[in-house]
């Protein structure tokens, strides 16, 4: 898909991640654009950082440690 601005979406790195309250599961239906749905995950690492969906540290410490 090329966008407005010629950029291109790489679908294989794009995530959807919902940070919502515990238990409350996930409030959106699959996020999809051109007949590509967009993963979703409940932790992801950028830029060296691993973020969850609770935005609790302790996977980004446990990466760390272990």
């Amino acid at each position: 898909m090329v966008l407005q601005n010629l950029m291109n979406i790489n679908w294989s790195k794009t995530k959807e991640m919902a940070i919502v309250t515990k238990g409350a599961g996930s409030p959106f239906d699959d996020l999809s654009f051109s007949d590509n749905i967009v993963e979703q995950v409940h932790s992801f690492k950028l830029l060296g950082v691993t973020t969850d969906d609770d935005l609790k540290w302790s996977t980004h410490v446990n990466t760390i440690l272990f």
